[in-house]
């Protein structure tokens, strides 16, 4: 998923991109799966360590269909990420004069208005509603299976850290960007502002 490649790669706003991710125009190949279908494999593998049920119920489906469209979240977070970066270093290559945001030298405008790391955000939130299956399956709300969200969350919040570093310490506005943009998790939800491609800016 897209928050692996954001931890292979520390530091997702510094890093020079290589290649397009494969495209959804189509929509990646690995989110080619049905709603009932992604319920049912969550279900049954929560439920394979304690006998509980894999019938499919409504809670199953609602998680599954927030599983979808944070998927799809993580992709555009990622896509954003990629398409500024790839005009940032062409403009540099090319030695043209950058303005606005390309100056600034980070990217704050889409999902990236609404949280500094919108990517991993919608990783964590990923895996807690992988947990939430195993809750729907019968399982207790607070079960053994939780240890693997906890961890994870501990290691994007570390990889999170150390990235911010790199990039605070390279871009002086970027102390503005964390004093008026959450980390992780965004506190106005507001993703018309977020795909228009309004955001912090700079004049």
């Amino acid at each position: 998923m897209a928050g692996r490649r954001g931890l292979q790669v520390a530091d997702s706003q510094e890093t020079q991109p290589s290649q397009t991710p494969s495209g959804v125009d189509g929509i990646q190949p690995w989110i080619h799966f049905s709603v009932p279908d992604a319920a049912a494999a969550a279900d049954r593998a929560a439920a394979d360590f304690g006998n509980k049920s894999t019938t499919i119920n409504m809670f199953d489906l609602l998680l599954a269909v927030m599983f979808v469209v944070l998927l799809c979240l993580e992709y555009q977070a990622d896509q954003q990420q990629y398409d500024f970066q790839t005009e940032k270093y062409r403009q540099i290559g090319r030695k043209i004069n950058r303005k606005g945001e390309y100056l600034v030298g980070f990217v704050r405008t889409g999902l990236w208005s609404i949280s500094r790391h919108p990517n991993y955000f919608c990783e964590q939130s990923l895996w807690l509603v992988y947990y939430l299956f195993s809750v729907t399956a019968g399982n207790d709300l607070v079960n053994w299976s939780g240890i693997g969200i906890f961890l994870l969350i501990l290691l994007f919040k570390g990889s999170a850290a150390f990235s911010e570093g790199i990039t605070a310490a390279k871009y002086p506005e970027y102390g503005v960007y964390q004093a008026t943009v959450p980390l992780f998790i965004p506190y106005k939800l507001s993703l018309y502002r977020a795909f228009v491609n309004q955001g912090v800016k700079s004049e």
